[in-house]
């Protein structure tokens, strides 16, 4: 996504509604590659793209809420959940795969067992995600761009105050956007704080879009989102294995039903149930070293301080484009006296 080059300074009215346009595109684009068969990248980009679409009119929802009405809103958020079984699946059938490689003999049937059950599903699931796309995305597509793309507003030309600019208020929800991750990682007590875990990686991801617009702009906006990025990876590890979990133990008692004719499939859902907690608890172990407790202060003081820095861009475009005006006026008086030298 390509944000206009004079974001910070647009009317956030009008800013925002360009912004949320933009990722509505690059949703149309990435659907262009979900196609009839499983394609596990495809869906990646395509649901990042629908995320960073929802995100951006939940963050603007004040400026937006003049063009967006509830059933769109909830079509949006239907067609986002639906992408998520396929979306697991696909990551546990790929760290599944890799298991099969080093489990023994004894535990290999019940791997087998456990990615054709689970590729079945996932077939399943992609159907799914196909009938739901069909039937909510070109409705949302339609009605988001003839919402958005024009919209009536009042300016009161007595009024004090200029209208607010996308920069000024994209640093007030910069500064929400982190107190509310800060505050879930305070929650987070351990491996086991499931709710907890995933509800400050959702955090983490919104901070990063609101960011995301603004980030080359300003002194360590890139590496603040990529450590953002880096503790939404770390946790979204551990709550696969907490999502995974709880997959394994549905499986078990079709397992243990095998069992009963012969088939040995209990040791390999065992052995890959002792794997994903070891995996689960060295990626939870990690993020918590770099941002439970006080580890987190210094990034979001950084944070703090990139909220000022992009409040204050707009104000530099403004001094630019005065600057631009300037020289504008002057190159066209030389013109002028040049014209009229003997």
């Amino acid at each position: 996504m390509n944000p206009p080059p004079n974001l910070p300074s647009l009317p956030v009215d009008e800013g925002s509604r360009r912004l949320a346009l933009a990722h509505l595109q690059d949703a149309v684009a990435a659907r262009g590659r979900v196609t009839g068969s499983p394609d596990a990248d495809a869906l990646h980009d395509y649901r990042v793209a629908i995320r960073r679409l929802r995100s951006c009119l939940q963050a603007y929802a004040r400026p937006l809420r003049s063009s967006l009405t509830g059933k769109t809103l909830r079509r949006l958020r239907r067609l986002a959940h639906g992408t998520n079984r396929s979306r697991d699946l696909d990551v546990h059938l790929a760290w599944l795969g890799e298991q099969s490689h080093q489990v023994g003999e004894a535990e290999r049937p019940g791997v087998t067992w456990l990615l054709e059950r689970l590729t079945a599903d996932r077939d399943r699931a992609w159907e799914e995600i196909l009938d739901r796309d069909e039937a909510l995305f070109p409705w949302i597509h339609a009605r988001l761009v003839r919402r958005l793309a024009r919209f009536r507003t009042t300016i009161d030309l007595d009024a004090g105050p200029q209208r607010r600019s996308t920069a000024a208020v994209t640093a007030r929800r910069v500064r929400a956007a982190s107190g509310r991750l800060k505050e879930q990682l305070r929650l987070v007590q351990g491996f086991s704080s499931a709710d907890a875990i995933h509800r400050a990686r959702i955090s983490a991801k919104h901070l990063r879009y609101l960011l995301e617009p603004f980030a080359a702009a300003v002194p360590e906006g890139a590496a603040t989102v990529e450590r953002l990025k880096a503790l939404q990876d770390g946790f979204g590890d551990v709550h696969d294995a907490h999502v995974f979990g709880a997959e394994l133990r549905e499986a078990f008692p079709g397992a243990e039903r095998a069992a009963s004719v012969g088939a040995r499939l209990v040791p390999g859902l065992e052995a890959v149930t002792a794997s994903l907690q070891a995996r689960g608890q060295q990626a939870f172990d990690k993020v918590a070293a770099d941002w439970l407790g006080d580890a987190a202060e210094p990034f979001f003081t950084k944070v703090d301080t990139l909220a000022e820095e992009i409040a204050g861009l707009a104000d530099r475009d403004r001094e630019v484009e005065r600057l631009i005006e300037r020289v504008g006026r002057v190159r066209s008086d030389e013109g002028v006296e040049l014209a009229s030298s003997p």
